[in-house]
């Protein structure tokens, strides 16, 4: 070995992590993404049980997880041209309040079209 870098990366990222969280700035920015992460997980897991359940239709279930990778490809693209021009802070609570606002409409009127719509 060249004797660049750690011999063992991963112990050193968990040194580096542990760094990093000592910071009180990155200690909650690292656990609002943690919870969002989480969150998001969940809702794709609970949208598609809830097509499931609503439909008893695998098509449906694959229409909505289509629907959701079709959102992530367009907010991705859309997301390069906005990231650098506004504050990462509002920017990142206004886009998960608009995703709790759309979770809160499928609560309202639950169904198929509004589960694709919120998947979207």
């Amino acid at each position: 070995m060249s004797g660049v870098g750690p011999q063992r990366p991963l112990a050193a990222g968990g040194r580096n992590l542990r760094k990093a969280l000592s910071a009180p700035g990155f200690r909650t920015l690292w656990s609002a993404a943690v919870v969002s992460r989480a969150g998001d997980t969940l809702n794709f897991v609970a949208l598609a049980l809830f097509v499931l359940a609503a439909t008893n239709s695998t098509a449906a279930v694959g229409s909505v997880v289509l629907a959701e990778g079709f959102g992530l490809i367009l907010g991705a693209l859309l997301a390069q041209f906005l990231v650098d021009q506004l504050p990462p802070r509002p920017l990142l609570v206004s886009l998960d309040m608009t995703r709790a606002a759309a979770a809160g409409l499928l609560a309202i009127a639950p169904s198929y079209p509004m589960a694709v719509a919120v998947a979207f």
